[in-house]
């Protein structure tokens, strides 16, 4: 089995799908689940975090509030917002994602473990911390997966609710006694 040829970080014996075929494409998924988790670990941070302190930094800046623009939400292709953010803004994710990218491409080609794009600031403290290197590793796939949940369920409270973080509904009262429950 394949999930026998290939020790990885995180490594239950799972696939019950037997979607890697092969130790290159276990590696490949391995390498594409680290980057989603990763980028659901920042957006599970930056979603809320901008909703609640954007406005204030614009004003600071003396700038236009995305986030007052869009009634108090984050701009997303869910309310129409990502329109207003500034190119800027745009070219550098680009750049950033590129220079991302490139850095797996090569570590990949120098055979370097899936994720491994030569950024270790921290690691070693954070081994210190965890006991081993191979702790971190399974840390940060852990918290990846669950921020891809966390992230998914920031998106789908916003869209129920219609409200901004925490994501509650603008009348929980009615809401639990239009349902039939009672408070006491």
């Amino acid at each position: 089995e394949v999930l026998d040829e290939v020790r990885l970080a995180g490594d239950a014996g799972f696939d019950p799908l037997g979607l890697a075929t092969d130790a290159e494409s276990l590696i490949r998924y391995r390498d594409a689940e680290l980057k989603h988790g990763r980028l659901a670990m920042l957006a599970a941070v930056g979603w809320p975090l901008g909703e609640l302190f954007q406005p204030d930094l614009a004003a600071q800046w003396h700038a236009p509030s995305l986030v007052f623009a869009q009634g108090g939400e984050n701009p997303s292709v869910l309310n129409g917002g990502l329109q207003n953010v500034p190119v800027v803004f745009w070219a550098g994710a680009v750049a950033v994602a590129v220079a991302a990218e490139l850095a797996g491409l090569q570590a990949a080609n120098d055979g370097k473990a899936p994720g491994d794009i030569g950024l270790h600031a921290g690691q070693k403290a954070l081994a210190g911390l965890l006991g081993s290197e191979a702790a971190v590793a399974d840390a940060e796939l852990a918290n990846g997966r669950l921020a891809m949940f966390a992230f998914g369920g920031f998106v789908t409270q916003s869209v129920l609710t219609g409200s901004t973080f925490p994501y509650m509904y603008d009348d929980t009262m009615n809401l639990l006694t239009g349902t039939g429950l009672t408070l006491g």
